[in-house]
Parts: C-alpha cells; sequence; structure tokens
C-alpha cells in the first residue's frame, strides 16, 4: 500500500524491511478473503493500532503484477497489487508514532521511513527495494500529485 500525506508537505513513507530493502506494506491474503480486507490486516500487523482506522476501498487499487513463481513456499504464481490512499498528516504521524506498538515490528518490518521527494530522491532510489517496489513509488507518485506525469527532470529511470 503506498501513501502520500497531504498537500503542503507531500510526504511519502516506505517501510524498511527485515531483509534490508524498502517496500510498502502487505502481504499475502488468506483463502476467500477479500483484497482490501486482506491489506487493511496486514496494514494492523505492519503499522500498528493507528492503521485499523485506515479504509481502503477499490478505487484506491491503482495495478497489479503477476508474477511466474510466488512466494512464501509457493510452487504457483502471485499477483501483488498496488493500493494508493491520500493521508492527512495526522494520519501519518499516528502511524508512525505506533509503529513499535504493531505486531511484526522488528520482525518482519523495522520501521517506517520518510522517503525524501526533493532533492535525495535519487539518491534514495539508489537503495535495495523488495519486488517491484521502486517502479511503485515512481508510477504512484503523480496520482498522488507530486509530480506531474514526466515526473522529475535529470532523474534516471529503468
Amino acid at each position: 500500500c503506498l501513501w502520500g500525506a497531504v498537500k503542503p508537505l507531500r510526504l511519502q513513507p516506505m517501510q524498511l524491511r527485515f531483509d534490508g530493502r524498502f517496500g510498502f506494506p502487505g502481504g499475502l491474503a488468506e483463502p476467500g478473503e477479500p483484497l482490501e480486507a486482506a491489506l487493511e490486516r496486514e496494514l494492523r500487523e505492519e503499522l500498528g493500532p493507528a492503521a485499523a482506522a485506515l479504509r481502503l476501498r477499490p478505487r484506491h487499487h491503482r495495478g497489479a503484477r503477476a508474477w511466474p513463481r510466488g512466494g512464501a513456499g509457493s510452487d504457483g504464481g502471485l499477483v501483488t497489487h498496488l493500493y494508493v490512499r491520500r493521508l492527512r498528516l495526522d494520519e501519518l504521524e499516528a502511524l508512525e508514532r505506533g509503529g513499535a506498538r504493531a505486531p511484526e515490528h522488528g520482525l518482519e518490518v523495522q520501521g517506517l521511513v520518510r522517503v525524501p521527494l526533493g532533492v535525495g530522491l535519487p539518491a534514495f532510489l539508489q537503495n535495495r527495494f523488495a519486488g517491484d517496489a521502486r517502479e511503485q513509488l515512481l508510477g504512484a507518485l503523480p496520482a498522488l500529485g507530486v509530480w506531474g506525469e514526466g515526473g522529475v527532470k535529470g532523474l534516471q529511470t529503468p
């Protein structure tokens, strides 16, 4: 799930994962579990009690990607979905404060990091990312009103 705080602050959080890569919160849906319900459950597990107030709807869905071989010990394929939702600054700050109380904090998730969306972004993008999180970040920023469709001048993207 990708978020952006409302203007004028233009903040974008990502997670630092257990493997040292940056990514977005999420996980696997249980059999028969609707995608939005699965994501809301994963948000509570990874982000803590403040995530219970977040509601995701089909309109927040921004895309999906099929992976030929699944993760988590699966031999089958896996489909990842990207949800984009704006947060108010107070919602983001509540997530940051409550993250240490999340069940997965210190295990699967090491904490939230605010992505530098200004001159520091090119350097940030040199980090390691989980799956296609880097591409998801770059693709969703225009939807959050952070950049125009042309992106940032001088930024090299794959």
